[in-house]
């Protein structure tokens, strides 16, 4: 995996996101996002999370 990690980042200039996918994913998991990413030669998004619900009150606005 680390050699796939490294092609991930001389290909895209930049590291894989792991963490963003390790709670989802296992290691075999991880392997197959990198490996499509550069099959298809386009980086890998991280999936947007939502936000959470302001409360109306205003206690966690910020």
């Amino acid at each position: 995996m680390f050699e796939l990690l490294c092609e991930y980042a001389r290909t895209f200039g930049q590291d894989f996101p792991i963490s963003a996918v390790m709670d989802n994913s296992n290691e075999n998991g991880v392997v197959q996002i990198v490996q499509k990413a550069l099959a298809e030669n386009k980086p890998f998004e991280v999936p947007k999370k939502e936000t959470a619900k302001v409360k109306e009150n205003g206690k966690n606005k910020k």
